[in-house]
């Protein structure tokens, strides 16, 4: 979670007697001012106008924290409880739950602006669209203040509402709700005078018994309302807010109901027109710069509500053709010369400025960092130097500012940067950066981009990439992390994590994902061989690696790159008795107990025990694994729990022999869901980090991270008689329309899928698969969808077509799929904001 600035400051004291909190420690921090709150110390800055509050979580404590954030220059924290030594120099608020104080103290700033009107956003879906879109229709000509990114939590609200100000005209809040009760808290702190409900969709369905339920919940936020806009293309929705809310003004938005308060249509060119019998407006063209009519929903619902707060301002309108499609998450891709590109243009504000900074400051902590910035755009003054000032400050905490640069792009040179303390260029153009670029092109580094639209950056970005090839996988880094800590709930307390980044990840990249897990805090990374490692370690990936098919005569390169080899054969085990070395190797023994694949088996064990023993001051076993074979089949259970017994009796030999105890694992995802002891002190997860398990009944708990995207290169139509591709395999018998589409089995999508087996997602809608697929094409039948264009996206994996479904059709396994996904085939990583 990032800080928020906060313009009006508290002192401790003041926040003391606001959240009713005793004082411990430190007296000389009582009259600090306090203008930023902080609730992650791993994306902190050095300040002392900090307060640092420990909250919890199911797999985090803010308390195993205090003395990294006194570190940092935070000498006031917020805690539930006392650490066992006070530090001298710390300041503690003790209160009875921080989530809860943390709540009281934005509620307690909300109560203060009595000038400022609150807007408030909540829905299932495009609640950050529309307060992104109708905060850039009000600034700058209104002063607002609005949620950073998407922060709709029971946190990102409560900070949110912190960096409100006196100044502030409006305050756009984003609120988002995953369980009954939540509301009422976010709506304590908000208090909103303007409501806006964007949709009820399926998202978090999970957590409440009904959709009468969840809308019930929802509605909770307008209490204080005067007015409230809602969609009027759901009936049972608008009727649900006149029936609990008769007294609220009830302003209806729709693209259907001619009736509704603010509506829109769009003709067969495209054109969209706008009318409002509020503000006597009748058929009026607006230049949307969207095509979709979920973009334009949204749009017209920011526009209406940026209407009804400015009493019907219509240069609101005027400011429509430079809105652009709100970017949702920050994109990684792999560039050339071993660089990593972080893709996250066309937003400035300070906060989004902030998170893209710390994004790329604290991943691949050795690699050199490149920031490539462009003007502030569309900022007030108050903005740009609260935008510099943020660049500043976390570049001075940077821990290697001698491999960071800064280029920047503008027509008047930015008179601050001769401030930062780094590196530094400027451009006039973004075409003189291009030129600078291709002269001096990036190696084994990180690059920001992030610039105002007209300086095109897209164009940097397509000239560093690696593939240029549209056809991408996309990696939600942010689902991988919930998958994650969804499996962690399940273990006992203190099981250690290995996750397997064999095979590129499973085919979704290696030291990509390898870095990304780090940041988690898994305990070990498996990779299957030698060379798969040393491609983690040349990417400065520094956590323990396991190397499962570690063949004998590549030892020498294992332990040269710190690597640790899984050891299964008595030729290895002859090789370590004549390797020197000067200090113990780490090693890993494997033990076949039925998948007949690696290890010793049990017939082996004798001889191996009594090789242990001569060799065991020269080796560290790590740890001791075996595998099992059927952990996802019921009908094996006696069989895997045979498996299971035998590894443990094994284990506890070599045990006895060594004298100490290495870690134990044998449970993979199956394993972990079916079978899991608190005998492994570790597990292995492969497969559920991507969100995929045999067990249909957990899949609510898991969230895909992988998906698949294509594009349509041509569409044509075919008479009766026309034939398609390769073979004439399929001849038209009547009229139709094809899209072909820029992938083929040099791609993954393997040429079992030809002739109607599998099939694509275009517009939502299912087209089949029409003739053979071709090494770098297919062609799919889109005569049933009317208004299919070259470019249109095509969807492979993703909402509407599961792994497991083009699994089936392709007559595999989901595991199958993922690693066959060529590697011109563009990877993308994203994490959620």
């Amino acid at each position: 979670m990032l800080p928020v600035n906060h313009p009006k400051p508290y002192t401790v004291v003041e926040i003391a007697h606001i959240l009713k909190a005793d004082i411990f420690g430190s007296q000389a921090n009582n009259h600090i001012l306090i203008r930023n709150l902080w609730t992650d110390t791993r994306q902190s800055v050095k300040t002392s106008e900090s307060i640092f509050f420990c909250l919890r979580g199911p797999h985090f404590d803010g308390h195993n924290f205090l003395d990294e954030a006194a570190k940092k220059g935070m000498f006031c924290c917020v805690v539930d409880c006392l650490p066992e030594q006070l530090r001298p120099d710390v300041t503690y608020l003790m209160v009875r739950d921080t989530k809860e104080a943390l709540q009281q103290l934005a509620a307690h700033h909300r109560s203060q602006l009595l000038e400022t009107r609150f807007i408030a956003i909540t829905g299932s879906n495009g609640k950050t669209m529309v307060k992104e879109w109708l905060y850039d229709l009000l600034h700058p000509h209104y002063n607002c203040s609005k949620s950073p990114l998407s922060y709709n939590s029971q946190i990102g609200v409560p900070l949110s509402v912190w960096k409100c100000s006196a100044e502030n005209q409006f305050a756009i809040i984003e609120a988002g709700i995953s369980l009954p009760g939540e509301m009422e808290r976010l709506r304590h702190i908000i208090q909103p005078q303007i409501g806006v409900f964007t949709h009820l969709g399926s998202a978090h369905d999970a957590g409440f018994q009904s959709r009468e339920q969840k809308l019930a919940e929802k509605a909770r936020l307008f209490y204080t309302c005067e007015s409230i806009l809602v969609g009027a293309d759901q009936p049972d929705v608008v009727d649900y807010f006149r029936k609990i809310y008769p007294e609220k003004k009830l302003l209806t938005v729709s693209s259907t109901c001619t009736k509704a308060d603010f509506t829109f249509q769009t003709n067969a060119s495209g054109e969209v027109f706008f009318s409002s019998k509020h503000y006597d407006l009748e058929r009026i063209k607006i230049s949307s710069p969207f095509k979709d009519i979920i973009s334009n929903k949204n749009l017209i619902l920011a526009l209406s509500a940026g209407l009804v707060l400015t009493d019907g301002n219509l240069q609101l309108i005027e400011k429509i053709p430079t809105l652009f499609q709100v970017r949702m998450r920050m994109e990684w891709t792999r560039g050339l010369n071993d660089c990593m590109i972080l893709n996250d243009c066309y937003t400035s504000d300070p906060e989004a400025l902030q998170q893209a900074l710390q994004t790329l400051l604290t991943s691949g902590q050795y690699r050199k960092k490149i920031i490539v910035l462009s003007e502030f755009d569309q900022l007030t003054e108050a903005d740009e130097q609260m935008a510099f000032s943020t660049l500043l400050e976390t570049l001075k905490s940077s821990e290697k500012l001698s491999d960071t640069k800064v280029l920047y792009v503008g027509a008047d040179k930015f008179e601050k940067l001769s401030e930062l303390p780094v590196e530094k260029a400027v451009f006039t153009t973004t075409q003189h950066l291009l030129s600078y670029l291709k002269k001096n092109p990036p190696t084994q580094s990180d690059i920001l981009l992030k610039g105002a639209r007209k300086f095109q950056f897209e164009s940097i970005a397509e000239q560093l990439s690696a593939s240029l090839h549209e056809t991408r996988v996309e990696i939600n880094l942010s689902a991988i992390g919930r998958n994650l800590s969804f499996f962690k709930s399940l273990l006992p307390v203190g099981t250690k994590l290995m996750a397997m980044v064999k095979a590129a990840s499973y085919g979704s990249g290696s030291f990509e994902l390898a870095r990304y897990l780090a940041s988690l805090g898994v305990d070990y990374l498996a990779v299957a061989y030698a060379d798969e490692g040393v491609e983690l370690r040349n990417a400065h990936i520094t956590m323990p690696v396991m190397v499962m098919n570690a063949h004998t005569h590549l030892l020498p390169l294992i332990f040269e790159n710190n690597l640790e080899p899984q050891i299964f054969s008595f030729g290895q085990i002859n090789f370590l008795k004549n390797f020197e070395t000067n200090s113990p190797l780490s090693i890993h023994i494997k033990i076949d107990t039925g998948m007949h694949r690696l290890g010793f088996k049990s017939t082996q064990l004798k001889t191996l025990l009594n090789e242990l023993s001569v060799l065991k001051e020269t080796l560290r076993v790590r740890s001791i694994l075996s595998h099992l074979s059927a952990a996802d089949d019921p009908k094996e259970d006696k069989f895997t729990h045979w498996q299971i017994e035998q590894f443990h009796r094994a284990a506890d030999q070599i045990d006895k022999v060594l004298g100490y105890h290495p870690i134990r694992h044998i449970f993979n995802t199956a394993g972990i869901l079916d079978h899991m002891d608190e005998r492994s002190e570790m597990v292995r997860i492969g497969i559920g980090m991507y969100g995929i398990s045999h067990r249909p009944d957990l899949q609510i708990h898991l969230q895909p991270a992988i998906e698949w995207h294509s594009f349509v290169s041509q569409v044509k139509d075919l008479e009766p008689g026309d034939s398609i591709g390769y073979g004439r395999s399929f001849v038209a018998t009547k009229k139709m329309k094809t899209a072909t589409i820029a992938l083929g089995y040099a791609d993954g999508f393997r040429r079992i899928l030809s002739n109607g087996r599998g099939g694509v997602y275009i517009k939502g809608i299912y087209c089949p698969v029409i003739g053979r697929i071709c090494m770098d094409m297919t062609m799919v039948d889109v005569s049933h969808i009317p208004d299919v264009e070259e470019g249109d996206p095509v969807e492979i994996i993703g909402p509407n077509q599961a792994i497991e479904k083009l699994a089936q059709a392709m007559n595999t396994v989901p595991y199958e799929v993922l690693t066959s996904i060529g590697t011109r085939v563009k990877r993308v990583y994203f994490k959620e904001s």
